[in-house]
């Protein structure tokens, strides 16, 4: 194994974990509110039943536990390496989410948005073979 890539491992997997809890905490949080139908609000006095009616569902409160471990995994992330370089890799919570859609959802991904995804896939593969080691560095000017 490439010493670059062994340096990287550590990042790469709780990359992916954060993304993954991420994914999965939109896909919850998106049942939550599936299940809550049309929301329309036109007055204060209807947001506190809405709230209440959020709030009960176990599904809602999955996905916060689900945000939380992506905000505590990122956050790590963000003190180990360059945000220029994480951020873009955080696409991959767009082909973690076309998986989830389906099975979670009862979504269809159409074949198109499977070529979507694989542009981003190829993207995210640009930008992951780059690295403070291997990024061009411009002459000095003098």
């Amino acid at each position: 194994m490439n010493s670059v890539f062994k340096d990287k491992l550590p990042t790469f997997i709780m990359l992916l974990i954060a993304m993954t809890a991420n994914s999965f905490g939109d896909v919850l949080l998106s049942r939550t509110m599936s299940t809550m139908g049309a929301i329309d609000i036109h007055s204060l006095s209807e947001v506190l039943p809405l709230a209440k009616s959020v709030l009960s569902q176990g599904t809602f409160w999955l996905s916060i536990l689900c945000f939380t471990v992506f905000f505590g995994l990122w956050s790590w992330l963000l003190a180990r390496e360059d945000v220029s370089y994480i951020m873009p890799l955080t696409a991959i919570t767009y082909v973690i989410s076309a998986l989830l859609a389906g099975p979670m959802l009862g979504e269809t991904v159409s074949p198109l948005r499977w070529a979507g995804t694989l542009l981003i896939v190829i993207g995210v593969g640009i930008v992951a073979s780059t690295g403070k080691d291997n990024q061009e560095t411009q002459p000095e000017e003098g």
